[in-house]
């Protein structure tokens, strides 16, 4: 149920486990990135996004993902 609706989302979304790591990424996340699901699964989420020299991604993710914010 709630994959269908993950796959719904109009915007791209992506979802990790607490490590960073994808689990899973919706249709306009693929789109986005050109990414097919395959090649992006069990990889670490930084791989998706352009950090900063100063970004702390996977630390803001694991406080959203463990605060539900």
């Amino acid at each position: 149920m709630y994959e269908g609706m993950f796959n719904a989302l109009p915007d791209a979304a992506v979802l990790t486990d607490r490590a960073g790591e994808i689990l899973l990424i919706n249709p306009a996340c693929i789109t986005l990135f050109q990414y097919r699901p395959e090649e992006v699964i069990g990889k670490p989420i930084d791989g998706l996004l352009a950090l900063g020299k100063d970004a702390d991604v996977p630390a803001d993710f694991q406080v959203h993902g463990a605060s539900g914010e």
